[in-house]
């Protein structure tokens, strides 16, 4: 009796998984299943916009960074906290004061701009497949992306 619920199980547990294992790999995003629509370009773009207004980024420290390495403001030396990035810019220590966030936010934001003109300049979104991709929709969301990868490097180079 033992040896055959054995066998049973073995059988149940060996049976059916073939239908699972052999199916379509849904983990998988095609280029094609990204890109349908002007719409679709600019969902990325916001994306980017999300990471360039980020505290780690234009929204944060960057806009204080600049000021500090130039010596343009007064720093508060007498109590300054281990985690002030100021500091460490004022006294020129840079390691400390980079940060990994902002370098991750920056380059979201260049790679969101450059999936968005690698779509458009290779065809993935054409008016035969949306309406409301025309000469003026391409060029207003291809200068966005443009505009969205240059002012990263821009800050990027000044900055780091």
């Amino acid at each position: 009796m033992k040896k055959l619920l054995y066998i049973l199980i073995g059988a149940i547990a060996f049976s059916g998984c073939k239908k699972y294992i052999d199916g379509p790999d849904h983990s998988v995003l095609t280029t094609e299943m990204l890109f349908n629509s002007s719409r679709d370009l600019d969902n990325i773009l916001n994306g980017g916009y999300g990471a360039l207004g980020s505290t780690a980024t234009l929204a944060g420290n960057w806009r204080v960074f600049g000021e500090a390495m130039a010596d343009e403001v007064k720093m508060n030396l007498a109590e300054p906290t281990s985690d002030d990035p100021y500091t460490s810019l004022y006294d020129r220590a840079m390691k400390q004061a980079i940060y990994e966030e902002g370098y991750k936010q920056a380059y979201i934001a260049i790679q969101n701009a450059n999936v968005v003109l690698y779509a458009i300049e290779n065809g993935l979104i054409t008016q035969e497949k949306d309406a409301e991709f025309n000469d003026s929709t391409r060029r207003r969301i291809m200068g966005e992306a443009y505009f969205m990868r240059g002012v990263m490097h821009f800050e990027l180079v000044r900055l780091y």
